[in-house]
């Protein structure tokens, strides 16, 4: 079993994150932020120096001489004041720009992490409840939580600074009297943090209603679903169930924000006026001691110092330590072993020809599921065989395909690629042999081009590949007739984006996987969308342009079935009947 991860190693690791994203932004902050308090801490002494100063010279002349006050003490406290005020100022602006551009960089780091994440996890990984909820709860809360634990670090040391002076110089002018201030700051503070915590448990107890509050919203602003949510008024349901689903939500978390509120308004109420009590008592020690007005002002100041460091130093360090709660979220997202990293092997493959691939004996059940998927699958699909795979929904086709793309673990039986178990080979070795569109197929809403090369780099674009996906898919003959160039936006998200028939998007996402040129194609559905004339067209020049290539079509239709070499019949998770050509 792993050790919880302590609050302290959470809140190192979340400020290091911070820093990995602009390492000398990331530095120069708090170094900033620290010498931004040793120059308050010096701001605060001069100035009732200062004060002194110009109330000895109030005693001491009847009238103003400016020969007089250049030579005096009050001039140079005025000029030490200015300078040290430049000083602040200059390190005020430079911390608002770290803040600013370090936040942006932090921004695009997270983001980027959370993408690389998700391209490690498999089908089976996301669909685990506990990842789901992290997937849903880190974008939403883990960044401005590493954020702000990145910030309350900073905080902490800037605090310190300024308690450790402050509180050294009312000791030593007030004894531990005025010290009492640190201990005022107490029972606010656990209050808030208290009820940080029930908020915290809440959002995780009511996660399913968020992600559905989410869903809603999110559903009602995706445009190319527009058509049918407005002729059927879904979005009356949407409104209702959100604003039901919303205000279920935010009654309760609202309700612990009320009373943290009230409670710690008291709090706040309570040792604020026993702060100002402790200054009162300032007054007789003074007169006891003789202080001057300006050591009598920098005290008063100070005790405020004081109770504002101290506040500060415990809240920032609970506040670092709620904001762990919502961290480790994102670090549990972030080392997340799926079955891939533990499981994957070191084998390789060709590079250059289309595997055997052999299932034996294969079984599987969905995770959430008390049926199995399939039993029993042993089949060969030989190098360069065209194989349709033939049946009705939920009878364990697609299924196959999933299993075939590494995308969920296989039990009992195995997969053997070159006589290789899948569960051996190397990750991404099987990612770079198999090229597949499935019936919900993506639509991305870049140009035509960038659809279809969208996963190789421009410097490797072959232009002998994509006019050959254009040529099998037919879209080079819609480009021509309606005028389309390689770089016109498709969809409607962007501006300047053009409508798209639901079947011109399937032939884009045939023509990704054309273009990809793998050893193996694997198509799931992928015809529905298309017309019915030019479905076979476009499964023969596939066939035709690339004789070498293993081809798994998987469908319920029979009309095409004399182009394939063999047909597999599947119903109910089982192999029924297996038909090959003569020559097979």
């Amino acid at each position: 079993m792993n050790q919880r991860p302590t609050t302290i190693r959470l809140a190192i690791r979340a400020f290091r994150e911070v820093v990995s994203s602009s390492p000398v932004r990331g530095i120069a902050y708090p170094l900033v932020k620290n010498v931004s308090s040793l120059i308050e801490v010096a701001e605060i002494f001069m100035m009732g120096t200062l004060v002194g100063s110009i109330a000895t010279l109030l005693e001491n002349s009847e009238l103003f001489s400016w020969d007089v006050f250049k030579t005096s003490d009050t001039f140079r406290y005025f000029f030490i004041i200015i300078i040290l005020f430049f000083l602040r100022t200059i390190a005020s602006f430079a911390l608002d720009y770290l803040d600013s551009s370090l936040s942006d960089m932090f921004w695009k780091l997270f983001q980027r992490r959370c993408i690389d994440k998700m391209a490690t996890l498999n089908l089976e990984d996301i669909e685990q409840r506990d990842i789901q909820t992290l997937i849903s709860s880190v974008p939403s809360f883990s960044w401005s939580s590493l954020w702000d634990a990145y910030k309350q670090i900073t905080d902490l040391g800037y605090h310190l600074v300024l308690f450790c002076s402050s509180s050294y110089i009312i000791a030593s002018r007030m004894s531990l009297l005025g010290l009492l201030v640190i201990v005022l700051v107490i029972p606010e503070a656990m209050i808030r943090y208290h009820y940080n915590v029930k908020v915290k448990n809440l959002r995780d107890s009511e996660s399913e209603r968020y992600k559905y509050k989410e869903y809603l919203f999110n559903q009602a602003l995706i445009l190319r679903n527009f058509a049918e949510m407005r002729v059927d008024n879904v979005f009356t349901f949407f409104s209702k169930a959100y604003e039901a689903t919303a205000s279920a939500y935010y009654t309760k978390l609202n309700r612990i924000r009320l009373l943290q509120s009230i409670f710690g308004l008291l709090g706040s109420w309570l040792d604020g006026s026993f702060r100002r009590v402790i200054q009162i008592i300032l007054i007789p020690i003074a007169l006891i001691k003789h202080y001057t007005i300006g050591t009598f002002n920098y005290l008063f100041d100070y005790i405020d110092k004081l109770y504002d460091s101290s506040w500060n130093l415990l809240w920032q360090s609970l506040q670092i330590k709620t904001n762990t709660l919502y961290i480790k979220d994102y670090f549990d997202f972030m080392d997340y072993s799926g079955f891939g990293d533990i499981t994957s092997g070191t084998e390789t493959l060709n590079k250059l020809t289309a595997p055997r691939v052999e299932f034996v004996n294969v079984g599987f059940s969905y995770p959430d599921s008390p049926s199995s998927a399939l039993q029993d699958i042993s089949l060969v699909i030989k190098p360069g065989e065209k194989i349709a795979i033939i049946g009705r929904d939920n009878s364990g086709k697609s299924t196959i395909a999933k299993l075939l793309c590494g995308l969920y673990q296989i039990g009992p039986g195995d997969i053997l690629i070159d006589n290789i178990s899948i569960k051996n080979l190397g990750r991404g070795e099987l990612k770079n042999k198999v090229a597949v569109v499935f019936e919900d197929f993506v639509k991305y809403n870049f140009s035509i081009r960038k659809n279809i090369t969208i996963t190789q780099p421009d410097r490797d674009f072959s232009k002998r590949l994509y006019e050959e996906a254009l040529e099998i898919t037919g879209l080079d003959v819609w480009m021509h007739n309606d005028g389309i160039n390689d770089h016109t936006i498709l969809g409607k998200m962007f501006g300047k984006g053009i409508s798209v028939s639901t079947g011109h998007w399937q032939r884009i996402a045939i023509a990704r996987a054309v273009y990809h040129d793998r050893s193996i194609l694997v198509l799931d559905e992928s015809l529905t969308q298309i017309d019915s004339f030019s479905r076979r067209p476009i499964l023969e020049k596939i066939i035709e342009h690339r004789p070498n290539q293993t081809f798994v079509h998987i469908t319920q239709d029979e009309s095409e079935n004399d182009l394939f070499d063999t047909l597999v019949y599947i119903e109910k998770g089982k192999i029924t009947k297996i038909d090959k050509k003569k020559n097979q």
